[in-house]
Formats: C-alpha cells, structure tokens, sequence
C-alpha cells in the first residue's frame, strides 16, 4: 500500500536550520530535482549566486525573494506560499540582523544570462544537497570532484633558489669546510663524532625501534596492498537489525545517511541524504541470507514496500535501486572491516559479493552527482572511508 508524503509545514521551523531542512523535504516532496528547481527559479527572474545546491547544503537562511521562488517552483498554492512567507519573516525577525551576499538575490530581468549548470547540483558548499542530479544534458564527470576548489589553481611553488643564499653552505653532518679552513678551523664545519661515543646511542635507538616494532607491527604489506589484515578479518560485521548507516568521508561523520531517494525516474534508489531522526526511509535493516554468511540491506520505499538494496548491474559506476527481495545474487554483500575507525566506532566496508573478487564496493558518487547517490565502485575509489552503522528502532510498517 502506498504511503502519503505530506507537505512539509513551515510552522515546524525554529530556526535557520529547521527551515532549510524543510525546504530540503519540500523539494523532494515535489518530485523535482535540484537543477529543476533553480532553472525555474531562474526564469522568475531571481538567481542565487552560490547555487542551489549550494543553498540547500547551507546552513544560512535565504532571502525572502529566494523562499517565495522556491516554493512556487515546487507547486504550492498561494495560501501555501504566504504560510512559508511567514515563517521566513518570523525565523528572520528572531535571528541576527546582516543579509548573508551569498543568498540576496540577484534581479535578472533583460539580462541574457544562463542558470549556472556547474553551480547547480554538483557544487559542494559545506556538505552536498539532498537528492542532486545534473541537469539535463550536462555531461557527467567520471572521476573529478567538484568542490569549491575545483576551478582554482594551486598556488605556485617558490623557488628553490630564493629560499637559501646562492653561495650559503648547506649544513649537516656531512658538510666539508669551507675553502681555506682545516679540520680545527673557523670555517664553519663541526668537529666529527666519534663512533666509539656514538655507538651506544645507536645501539639504545635500534633496540627499541625493534621492541616498539615488534609491539605494534608497523605498517603490514596488506594495509599497503588494501587488503584486509588478518585482525581486520577478526572484526564481527554489524549484527542483524535496524540502523542507521553513515557514510564517513574525511575522517569523521559529517551529519549525512543513506536514504531510499526516488531517482529521475521516481524508482527507489539508495542514495545520501541530511540525517533525520524521524526518517523512515533511513533505516537499513541488515538480514542474514539463510544458508550463508552474506547478508541483505532492506529498506522502505516511498511506495510503502520493504525491498532489498540491489546492484544494477556488475559494471563500475553502476546505481543500486530497491528491488523485490529473493535469491537474487546482487543482493547478497559482505560487511568487511574497513583500516579506519572513527570516536563513533568501527568503519565497514559495503561489498558486493558478486564482485568482491574484482576488488569492487560501494562508494557514494562524488563526482557526477555530488554525493547524492551511491554508486558500484572499485573499494579504492569509493569517496568513502567507510560506512559506520549505529543501531536504530525499527521504522513503522506502511499504513
């Protein structure tokens, strides 16, 4: 049975951040992309100079301008409209005074100017928005990041030269005198250490080089390969239940989980989102498959069913969509431990059993979408550290 996706209230607000989230759950309430909203904002006559992706991942509030054009791109009524119109006044009222420049509004009028495709879905300001696709015909990058450092050329080195005196002499033990001064001179050289008082410090350094070696392994050839070490192996996946799974990218979760987004499409797709505490679409259920250590990742759809997360295809860069669960073998994954662990806990890796031999996982697509979607990806060009799994309630089943 379906599920009624209610409008997103403005009244809910209480802050900045409240009511971007809002807008966040309105945009997906409309079933429009991130691109489709700004073009129509857009042909408004209002653009937003950072982007609308770039609004949506903020955290400062937009104008007023912003706020109406946005919620008339996603259909609401005009009794809808001034209801928003009103929590901005009154979110505005209670928050610091100063317009923000990176959210006015910029009248467009006659101006033969084009939405900014690049500033669209695919710029990250702060964290990726909910939900990003590129915009219709725009070419999708297959390994390069956008960023806010995408366009900028990395500062130009200086000069080896410039750094020292060109006639200035290097130092180090093995420096030789200069020109003119003997072993017992003023040249500037140090006299040699002897060997015989120097032995036992190299003796003391080497043995307990070897003690702190032999305690802690130092870096082992499997952690240079990628592969797992052996007490890596030893590691327990998560046990079967509910959670709530985050993709840890940068060494610490940045307040993003996987979500069932509906794709261009509309099907169920999973996908990275803001982390909501009452998101029923953000709850993964981990299922043991009977028979077997591999397991299943299931989850409810906009549709009000519980299906299983299920690879596309083998191929890299391939989607995963919410299909109906059974014995299909793009359902099955292993939960490997990943070398990071964060404060939070341990990290795994998500991976196919189909292609764990290929040395393939699951990775979030920070190239082409900007981090909204997930994507099959070779484990060492996931754009992830690793998914960290924190126990959650069971979401309530379709009404």
């Amino acid at each position: 049975m379906s599920v009624n996706r209610v409008v997103p209230q403005p009244d809910d607000a209480g802050g900045p951040a409240e009511f971007l989230m809002l807008l966040r759950r309105l945009q997906e309430w409309s079933g429009l992309r991130v691109s489709e909203v700004e073009e129509r904002v857009w042909a408004a006559g209002v653009l937003v100079p950072g982007g609308m992706a770039g609004l949506l991942g903020g955290d400062v509030l937009p104008s007023r301008e912003v706020v109406v054009a946005f919620v008339t791109a996603c259909g609401l009524v005009p009794e809808d409209r001034e209801r928003w119109a009103q929590a901005h006044a009154r979110i505005s009222s209670a928050s610091a005074p100063g317009a923000n420049p990176d959210t006015m509004p910029i009248p467009i009028g006659g101006l033969q100017a084009q939405p900014p495709a690049a500033e669209g879905d695919e710029l990250l300001v702060g964290r990726p928005a909910s939900n990003m696709a590129p915009p219709p015909g725009a070419t999708r990058p297959t390994g390069a990041r956008h960023g806010r450092h995408s366009g900028r050329e990395a500062p130009a080195k200086p000069e080896q030269a410039a750094a020292r005196p060109r006639h200035r002499k290097s130092g180090g033990r093995g420096g030789r005198p200069g020109k003119g001064a003997g072993p017992g001179g003023s040249g500037g050289s140090k006299r040699p250490l002897s060997l015989l008082v120097a032995a036992p410090a190299f003796i003391t350094i080497a043995v307990v080089g070897s003690t702190l070696l032999g305690a802690f392994g130092g870096e082992s050839r499997h952690e240079r390969s990628g592969e797992a070490s052996g007490a890596a192996d030893r590691i327990p996946p998560p046990r079967p239940g509910w959670y709530s799974i985050m993709p840890v990218t940068g060494g610490e979760p940045d307040g993003q989980c996987l979500s069932i987004l509906p794709d261009d499409h509309l099907d169920p797709q999973l996908a990275r989102d803001r982390c909501a505490p009452d998101d029923r679409y953000q709850r993964v259920e981990v299922a043991e498959v009977q028979g077997s250590d591999l397991l299943q990742l299931r989850a409810w759809t906009t549709q009000g069913h519980l299906r299983c997360v299920t690879l596309d295809t083998v191929d890299e860069r391939a989607a995963l969509h919410m299909r109906r669960c059974g014995v299909d073998r793009l359902q099955r994954f292993r939960l490997d431990p990943a070398k990071r662990q964060v404060k939070a806990g341990q990290l795994y890796r998500l991976v196919p059993e189909v292609t764990r031999a290929n040395g393939m996982c699951v990775g979030i697509d920070l190239g082409a979408t900007g981090g909204a979607y997930a994507i099959h990806s070779a484990c060492g060009r996931t754009d992830v550290d690793g998914f960290l799994f924190t126990p959650a309630a069971a979401p309530p089943s379709a009404d």
